[in-house]
Order: structure tokens, then C-alpha cells, then sequence
């Protein structure tokens, strides 16, 4: 396989955000276009060290799947505080729900502007967005529309501080990321998946998250919408469910 000519067909290769809605190299992508993947990402990261830090693209922040089953799936969003951040991008081709894990008080989150992401254009129409720890919203599925989120907390001396905790921010993408670090879990699934699973699901041979899944993305209307208190524990315990599988899992 011509590694470079794959490389040159996928959007970030370029810097720009993936078209695809699920960026995953798990299993079930060849390892070919794995091993590339990979490659190219390390790639990037040395490239921010050779450069002066106003040109660099920071890709700090993590996008990890946690859980696929049945058509659905749980991704963890690891956002550090580095206001100078590239926003993490999703494309809207399916519904998804989004659980504020972790959010600092201090923090200010915002959602990506109209335009080519980066670009001035973009940066000038971000809008700051109530998000608090413990709430959860859904996004309905909106084909060809970009949504995408970016942790622009400064620093406690200022935006103007001779380090820019650029270091701080380049160390704290581990784990369920730092104190300063919004974390968000995103729980995914395709128009046609739920109708299927709502046809065909029979409950003695599916797990219980994605039982409960089926039933919350049911009760959801077909707009932009917080979640009420018991949809939102409804959310806590599929996160739950999945987060402990995972555990047991690596464990055994």
C-alpha cells in the first residue's frame, strides 16, 4: 500500500478536521492505513517541537472510543485548558448525546464559528457555551453540519504569560486528563441504527447499556435540547455501565 497517496486523501493531513464522524483506528480498519494513521500523527507532534510556538497546531486534546455495540457507541472528549487550542471537530452524521464529565468552574468552553476552522472568520464567531459538570445535551443528527468544541480557559496569569502553559497543556492530555480539563462523553448513534435496534432489539441478547440507550434516545425530541434530570441519569448510568465493563474487561 502507497502510504503517502492514502495519506494525501484523508482531510487531516492537511491540518483540517476529519470528514469521517467516528475517527477510530481500532480493529476493524486495515493495519495498513493504521500503521499511516499513526505514523502521520507522530509525525505532527514532532513538528510542533521544531517550530515557533505561534504556528504550531496544537492536537493536545484526546477522542477515544470506549464502547461500540449494536450500531452504538461511547466516545471519551478530552479537552486540556490551552487557550490557544485547535478546536476537536465532529461531523453531525448521527445523534448523539454529550455528558459533562468533568468542567471546571473556571472554564470557558466554546463552539466553533462559521467558516474554515482556524480561520479568522471562524475564531470571530466562536460563541462561549453554558456547559456545567453533570449536564447533558443532545445533538440530532445533521448531515454535512460540523460541531466541534474548544477549552479556551487561560491561565491563571493571564493570556499574555511568557509560557502560555503551553507545557502544562502539552502534559495533561493523560488519563481522564487533569484537574483543568474538560471531559466529555458522547454517546452515538446513526438514524438507521435506532430504527433498527428499535425493530429488531431483543432485550435477553443485548447488553443493558445499550438497552438503555435505545430507550433514551427514544425519549428525545428532534431538537437541540439540555436533558431533563432523569434523562440525564438515564446518560450516567450508561456511561457507567460502560466505563466498569471496560474495567472488568482489561482486568480479566
Amino acid at each position: 500500500m502507497d502510504d503517502s497517496k492514502f495519506l494525501a486523501s484523508m482531510t487531516f493531513a492537511s491540518g483540517a478536521a476529519c470528514n469521517c464522524d467516528e475517527c477510530d483506528c481500532g480493529p476493524s480498519v486495515p493495519p495498513d492505513i493504521q500503521r499511516a494513521v499513526q505514523e502521520h500523527l507522530k509525525k505532527r507532534k514532532l513538528e510542533q517541537t521544531l517550530f515557533d510556538r505561534s504556528q504550531r497546531l496544537n492536537i493536545q486534546q484526546q477522542r477515544e472510543l470506549v464502547k461500540r455495540e449494536s450500531g452504538f457507541s461511547v466516545w471519551k472528549l478530552v479537552l486540556p485548558r490551552y487557550h490557544r487550542s485547535d478546536p476537536i471537530v465532529e461531523y453531525r452524521n448521527s445523534h448523539r448525546i454529550l455528558f459533562v464529565k468533568q468542567m471546571p468552574e473556571n472554564a470557558t468552553i466554546q463552539s466553533i464559528g462559521k467558516g474554515i476552522i482556524g480561520s479568522a472568520s471562524e475564531e470571530n464567531s466562536r460563541k462561549t457555551i453554558d456547559w456545567k459538570q453533570g449536564l447533558s445535551f443532545f445533538l440530532p443528527c445533521s448531515s454535512g453540519i460540523a460541531c466541534g468544541w474548544v477549552n479556551t480557559t487561560k491561565n491563571t496569569e493571564g493570556e499574555n504569560s511568557s509560557n502560555d502553559n503551553y507545557d502544562d497543556a502539552k502534559n495533561s492530555s493523560g488519563g481522564d486528563g487533569d484537574d483543568d480539563s474538560v471531559v466529555l462523553y458522547s454517546l452515538k448513534v446513526t438514524i438507521d441504527d435506532l430504527e433498527r435496534m428499535k425493530k429488531e432489539m431483543e432485550p435477553q441478547q443485548s447488553s443493558p447499556w445499550v438497552i438503555k440507550a435505545v430507550e433514551l434516545f427514544h425519549s428525545m425530541g428532534s431538537e437541540e435540547a439540555m436533558l431533563s434530570s432523569e434523562q440525564t441519569a438515564t446518560m450516567s448510568e450508561i456511561i457507567d455501565l460502560v466505563v466498569n465493563d471496560e474495567v472488568s474487561s482489561s482486568s480479566s
